[in-house]
């Protein structure tokens, strides 16, 4: 499978565990997978979807680049958590700032790295 393939795949899966999540996170009463689906898991997800949606765009691009460096992805899912955590809570007066949910992100970030990392070994296609 190729990676822009595999980007797709990963996106949609997100997308369809989030909206899971969404669905039962209020049911679950085993603790503390009910807290975690309640408060950090789609922070998570959502670490998962930046980077396979960036990949995609920049797959989509004429340059022939895409986000692989570990490193490079944690950075990533920090500022992106940095930023839904500690902006939007401005504009938003609702929101909450949780730094649970920026290591959350991270976390999500990495797991993309390692979920194409499984796929695809370290090789370039």
């Amino acid at each position: 499978m190729g990676r822009r393939k595999t980007d797709v795949l990963i996106f949609v899966i997100v997308i369809v565990l989030h909206t899971i999540n969404q669905l039962i996170k209020t049911h679950v009463d085993i603790e503390p997978i009910g807290y975690l689906l309640r408060n950090h898991f789609n922070d998570f997800l959502a670490g998962i979807a930046i980077l396979a949606y960036i990949n995609l765009v920049l797959s989509s691009s004429k340059w022939d680049v895409r986000i692989e460096n570990p490193l490079i992805i944690l950075i990533i899912g920090f500022l992106c958590g940095m930023f839904w955590e500690f902006v939007v809570p401005i504009f938003k007066k609702n929101s909450v700032s949780d730094w649970w949910d920026v290591l959350s992100y991270m976390v999500g970030a990495e797991a993309y790295w390692g979920i194409t990392l499984l796929v695809h070994g370290r090789k370039r296609e």
